[in-house]
């Protein structure tokens, strides 16, 4: 709907009959949920991809750094590593770098197509 409203395309609802009762589903609803769910996120991270990826990835490097910090500060306090805590840190803050540079390329390279593709 939302990219035949970008072409002008207008939409108009009819009527249509369906029974419920006769037939099997043609997707299990799990299955059709999930397709559901995936689209969305496509949907997203095509048209926000910024938006999306890199603010939860700069909320994600955010909490790495804090539990960066907390680690040094348990080892300052303990004289002892926790290194559990470490690992969640260094986890975090490659993640949401990641997810940064992605929301970053994903903008970049949407943004070359949609040049290349305007006359």
């Amino acid at each position: 709907l939302m990219e035949a409203t970008e072409l002008g395309m207008r939409i108009k609802e009819l009527p249509i009959s369906v029974r419920y009762d006769v037939g099997t589903p043609s997707q299990h609803p799990v299955v059709q949920g999930f397709s559901v769910v995936t689209s969305l996120i496509r949907l997203i991270a095509e048209r926000h991809a910024l938006l999306s990826f890199g603010f939860i990835g700069i909320a994600l490097l955010m909490f790495g750094l804090y539990e960066g910090i907390t680690v040094v500060r348990i080892y300052n306090a303990k004289q002892a590593l926790a290194i559990g805590t470490a690992l969640i840190s260094v986890l975090f803050t490659l993640i949401g770098t990641y997810m940064m540079f992605t929301g970053v390329i994903l903008y970049v390279v949407n943004d070359l197509i949609e040049k290349k593709l305007k006359p």
